[in-house]
């Protein structure tokens, strides 16, 4: 089947679904208003508005954790993380200057496991639970919905000099999260993640070196979110002057306070992995503005 391309229109007023086959126009909610060529009947169309896999029985896109009525401008369930004050609307309901891709991931800590063998994770873990002090804590990032954490490729994290980097949480010896960052959009942080593990610092993509280069309290785990954490920042700067042309570094600067603002609405606040619940406690000190 040929591969499908998704482009958006400058004026970010509907954007065009196109390939050889023909082509459909959006209005900036979603809705197909225009085809041509084999998209004139809606079973032809199986992946749409910003690439989403589109049901044309139900007429809703499939965003993974929910589904999105084009229609009514709105998710038909909660959002997951409960982010912002509406947890119904579509990018708050300015598709001109925002997308939502899943917008699910999140950066975290937890505690230390503690160990018999290593007083370094030792004391860490003892100072961590007492002082709960953001550089004594493990950072890592949450790939999708709050929880899950045990399942494979569920996360990003720089575990230590033993497994260098892992992609599970599975070894936690706690069920309590404090969230740095959350509603964080998943392609860019994905993207921003990628291109740190091609630094040096973080073995260059090849786990064995990762090991090598790991230092607790130098280079760790937070000096892994925090570089994360700042490659995502360039990129979603970059993405939003892709999609808004004419912004200008003033406006660009005032979306991402705006957006910052919404990705730490539940800093600090601690996510119990076992009750699945949010709760009011600890703090944890970003860096990413």
């Amino acid at each position: 089947m040929q591969e499908k391309t998704l482009f958006k229109q400058e004026t970010r007023t509907s954007n065009i679904h196109s390939s050889e086959f023909g082509s459909v126009s959006y209005d900036i909610f979603g809705s197909p208003y225009q085809k041509s060529g084999s998209f004139l009947t809606d079973d032809s169309l199986d992946f749409g508005y910003l690439g989403k896999p589109y049901n044309a029985d139900i007429e809703l896109y499939d965003y993974g954790f929910r589904d999105y009525s084009p229609e009514i401008a709105r998710f038909t369930t909660v959002d997951p993380i409960r982010d912002g004050r509406n947890w119904y609307s579509y990018v708050v309901n300015d598709p001109v200057n925002y997308v939502d891709l899943w917008g699910l991931a999140s950066i975290l800590q937890r505690t230390i496991n503690d160990s018999e063998t290593n007083l370094a994770y030792h004391y860490a873990n003892m100072i961590g639970e007492k002082t709960e002090l953001s550089f004594i804590l493990h950072g890592l990032i949450d790939k999708n919905e709050l929880g899950g954490f045990d399942e494979s490729n569920s996360v990003w994290q720089y575990s230590g000099a033993l497994s260098g980097f892992t992609t599970n949480d599975s070894g936690s010896r706690t069920d309590k999260y404090i969230i740095c960052y959350s509603g964080l959009d998943d392609a860019i942080i994905e993207k921003a993640v990628n291109t740190v593990l091609q630094l040096e610092r973080f073995g260059s993509g090849d786990n064995e070196q990762a090991k090598n280069k790991y230092k607790i309290f130098k280079n760790d785990c937070n000096a892994f979110t925090r570089e994360v954490m700042k490659e995502y920042k360039k990129e979603w700067k970059n993405e939003y002057k892709n999609n808004n042309t004419n912004a200008s570094k003033r406006e660009i600067n005032k979306a991402w306070e705006k957006h910052f603002e919404d990705i730490t609405a539940e800093q600090g606040k601690i996510f119990n992995a076992s009750t699945n619940s949010i709760e009011n406690n600890r703090n944890c000190t970003g860096d990413g503005k």
